[in-house]
């Protein structure tokens, strides 16, 4: 009786092994795949850029696909939000397990519109023929420019000669949106302006500072 027993067991072990059971019953599952990505959350301008890295464990191919709702990603992480404000999502998910995936939250929000702190001439009066540097400091430009005759300007200084018959002198005012006439007397005057564009796009604003030489 006990040999018959015996036998039985010796002939069921090879079946069980084939049906891939565990003859103690305690059968297991491998590690389950996760993705983790960071950042979680940012915040960007308009057309900024944002490095996302992801991690994939419990796999052997640890690749992910990019994806987004809003902007651009390339396959190796880099974004470039949208010219327009909003939330978006940015989503990197599993190649071995495409159920896997993990999502960062990006807010894109609108540059300040730009500004001026100073313009100033570095001499206030001048004789004719003798020039004077202009000196500014503006923030949130993506462009400068002085008119008349000047043009596009880069950094915070430039030097301009006044082409007028009478001893000129400068005197800052601010002005935003538009040009404003100015009168002098034996109509001598140069009126220089200061304009700064920021955005993006469509999106261009402008500060406008007049600093009139005049005699």
């Amino acid at each position: 009786m006990m040999c018959r027993n015996s036998s039985s067991l010796v002939l069921m072990l090879p079946l069980l092994a084939l049906l891939g059971c565990d003859p103690g019953g305690g059968g297991g599952t491998g590690p389950q795949v996760s993705v983790a990505l960071e950042p979680a959350a940012v915040t960007l301008p308009m057309a900024g850029t944002q490095r996302f890295t992801a991690t994939v464990t419990g796999a052997s191919d640890t690749s992910v696909t990019w994806t987004a709702t809003g902007g651009e990603i390339s396959q190796a992480g880099e974004f470039t939000a949208p010219r327009q404000e909003g939330m978006y999502r940015v989503r990197a998910t599993s190649v071995a397990d495409t159920a896997r995936y993990a999502e960062s939250v990006v807010t894109v929000t609108k540059p300040p519109p730009p500004t001026i702190q100073v313009f100033t001439a570095a001499a206030s009066t001048i004789n004719v023929g003798e020039g004077t540097t202009l000196n500014w400091e503006a923030t949130g430009a993506t462009s400068l420019s002085i008119e008349p005759d000047v043009g596009t300007v880069t950094g915070t200084s430039v030097t301009v000669t006044p082409g007028h018959d009478d001893d000129l002198y400068a005197d800052g005012h601010e002005r935003r949106g538009q040009r404003h006439g100015h009168h002098h007397r034996d109509g001598a005057a140069a009126a220089h302006h200061l304009l700064v564009h920021g955005g993006v796009g469509d999106d261009q604003r402008g500060a406008e500072h007049d600093l009139e030489l005049g005699g």
